[in-house]
């Protein structure tokens, strides 16, 4: 194991879980009340449907399909014939569909923000870093599954 192995898949995953844990903690304890966004359904409610709608289902569908393919062992999916190549083409079918929709949605919402007027003047900075690590995490996860599972 490659000293990147070691960094990637023994120390990234549990600072990602440290900053995720401690980010709550911290967050509870300096707003508590403070843990929504502002709300911008009143000011402008169709563009908000649909991409509201398209993120969360293409983010649902991806976390679904992490949850199912950490769960269900290789013997398995080795007991009902299905090989570790078709495995990985049909996990990159159905991730890259969910990654396409995810984005979609989400540069629906970004759309949205920049050209409504009454929703571009309640956007704070926060909204834009929050918009542009999700674009960022969204991505990188749709060229990696379609990149590396079907090509």
């Amino acid at each position: 194991m490659s000293t990147a192995d070691v960094y990637v898949w023994l120390v990234l995953p549990y600072a990602a879980t440290v900053l995720f844990v401690g980010g709550h903690v911290w967050r509870y304890r300096k707003d508590q009340l403070g843990w929504t966004s502002r709300s911008t359904q009143l000011l402008e409610s169709r563009q908000l449907a649909w991409g509201s709608n398209l993120f969360h289902w293409g983010a649902i569908a991806a976390i679904l399909g992490h949850v199912l393919g950490i769960l269900i062992p290789a013997s398995v999916t080795e007991a009902v014939g299905i090989s570790e190549s078709a495995y990985h083409h049909l996990a990159g079918i159905g991730g890259g569909i969910a990654g396409v929709v995810c984005l979609i949605g989400l540069l629906l919402l970004i759309y949205r923000r920049g050209t409504v007027a009454r929703v571009r003047v309640t956007t704070t900075a926060i909204d834009v870093a929050v918009y542009v690590l999700l674009a960022v995490l969204i991505v990188l996860g749709v060229v990696a599954v379609i990149g590396w599972n079907v090509f």
